[in-house]
């Protein structure tokens, strides 16, 4: 997998609850492609007939990591990044330093956003989102964020160009954070094209 592309991929990392998924909408409403990672497995899980609940999901990430490579999912969403022919593209759910360099690696230009929030505040949003693999309870909750931190997901955020707090603060307020953020990483990413 030697290709690479000439294309500014924005990563989004962040503890589950963040908000990435709210930057990742915020991004889709401003016209570009945002590719999410968690997808990659959830449609891994449907074809081999598994549920989509987190500890299913956990132990499919895990698993996919230790057999094919620890940026296994990262190589799996870049080939649907080849898919396109859009300048810039949004890559939400990055998890190890190996993703980060492997994108790195791929594109002309990488921005890497970090989103954080409170362990309460995350939880709250979790339990009110409501996905299947979201859990249902506080230690549940636990076990998961300490799953996602071992697999490097700490490393990941510590070397982010940007860091969005996501706490305290209204849902607007955080989208129009976000906003102006795009604004300037689509105006860099022209700026790179012309």
């Amino acid at each position: 997998m030697s290709r690479s592309v000439a294309k500014t991929i924005i990563m989004v990392t962040g503890l589950p609850g963040s908000g990435k998924t709210v930057f990742s909408k915020v991004a889709e409403t401003m016209g570009i492609l945002v590719f999410r990672m968690g997808d990659v497995l959830r449609e891994y899980a449907v074809e081999k007939g598994l549920d989509t609940t987190d500890e299913t999901l956990g132990r499919l990430s895990l698993e996919l990591r230790e057999r094919y490579g620890r940026a296994v999912i990262a190589e799996r969403t870049f080939e649907k990044i080849l898919g396109t022919n859009a300048d810039i593209v949004v890559v939400e759910g990055l998890r190890n330093v190996e993703e980060f360099f492997f994108f790195r690696e791929k594109a002309q230009n990488t921005v890497l956003v970090a989103i954080h929030a409170s362990p309460n505040t995350r939880y709250a949003r979790l339990r009110e989102r409501g996905r299947s693999d979201d859990p249902s309870r506080w230690e549940d909750f636990l076990t998961r964020d300490q799953r996602e931190l071992n697999l490097g997901l700490g490393t990941v955020i510590a070397l982010s160009d940007i860091i969005l707090i996501n706490d305290g603060k209204t849902i607007e307020t955080f989208m129009d954070e976000c906003r102006v953020i795009l604004r300037k990483l689509l105006a860099r990413s022209q700026g790179l094209s012309t």
